[in-house]
């Protein structure tokens, strides 16, 4: 079964080059994009409730990143936190990567203190490096 990835960054060159690179893997499916935090939430809003367009199922792997305009990676998780604890919402087991070219041992140590993280990733990355650090295998 192929992984949907959705990407959570405001940098259209780096998105671009990410999808570029996910695509170098059979293992991917559906690869959907939101430019900042807030369109993050509307977008796992809209899979809860079962009025997303597209999708109905939580994405395999997120990468996030954490500085973006109106709502910044951190502030994301904490509002992602109170959607997956909502009484009666599915399990979300899936996988969400911390990616950012953020070099603040402060920012490293938040994102490995949450629950919901599974692993932080320095920007700039090469493609298999990426591949790698995510599980996926390239063709």
């Amino acid at each position: 079964m192929k992984k949907n990835v959705l990407i959570i960054d405001d940098d259209h060159d780096f998105v671009y080059l990410m999808e570029r690179c996910l695509r170098k893997s059979e293992e991917v499916g559906r690869v959907d994009h939101c430019a900042n935090g807030q369109e993050a939430m509307h977008y796992f809003n809209q899979i809860q409730t079962g009025n997303h367009p597209s999708n109905s199922e939580w994405p395999a792997i997120t990468l996030l990143d954490i500085n973006m305009p109106v709502m910044n990676g951190f502030e994301f998780l904490n509002e992602f936190e109170q959607l997956v604890t909502q009484p009666g919402s599915a399990p979300f087991t899936n996988k969400i990567y911390m990616i950012s070219s953020s070099n603040s041992k402060t920012d490293t140590q938040r994102a490995e203190a949450s629950s919901y993280i599974e692993k932080y990733i320095q920007k700039p990355i090469q493609c298999q490096a990426l591949l790698d650090q995510v599980g996926l295998s390239s063709k």
